[in-house]
């Protein structure tokens, strides 16, 4: 055939220079996530100290006003702190918070493992689109362990 070889060594260093643009834009995009997830896999939710923080965080300051209000509003209606229907009033406010505060909690830890498992996700992208021979022989000796 005429120029048959020439035409398959074109078509083939087109085809290569497409798959090398094509890896060049997955390793960039990947490049720019890389970072974010490290972070993410080994510090988990950035916030997750304002959502565990009951003296200061974001529990304590809704709670704050919720309890100050309802201290005044027995202040008004004449009990004191001695009065054991205040001491009811306190404890059942505390006991409804501590409940909520549990609820709270787990749900805190539950979206911080999320947030861990989804940057492992990206990472295990990130090697996979990186060097998929070493990709394949982790998966080989992630199977061989079990």
């Amino acid at each position: 055939m005429c120029g048959g070889d020439k035409a398959l060594k074109s078509t083939e260093a087109n085809v290569g220079r497409i798959a090398s643009a094509e890896e060049l834009r997955k390793k960039q995009a990947f490049g720019e996530a890389f970072p974010f997830a490290q972070k993410r896999l080994r510090g988990g939710l950035p916030f997750m100290k304002q959502l565990t923080d009951y003296r200061g965080g974001i529990t304590a300051r809704a709670a704050g006003p919720q309890r100050a209000g309802l201290v005044r509003s027995m202040g008004k209606a004449g009990m004191s702190e001695r009065d054991p229907a205040y001491q009811a009033n306190i404890g059942d406010f505390q006991a409804n918070m501590a409940r909520g505060l549990e609820g709270n909690l787990r749900d805190a830890l539950m979206a911080d493992e999320m947030a861990r498992q989804q940057a492992a996700q990206q990472l295990f992208g990130y090697g996979q689109a990186q060097d998929p021979l070493a990709y394949y022989n982790l998966l080989a000796q992630m199977q061989l362990q079990d």
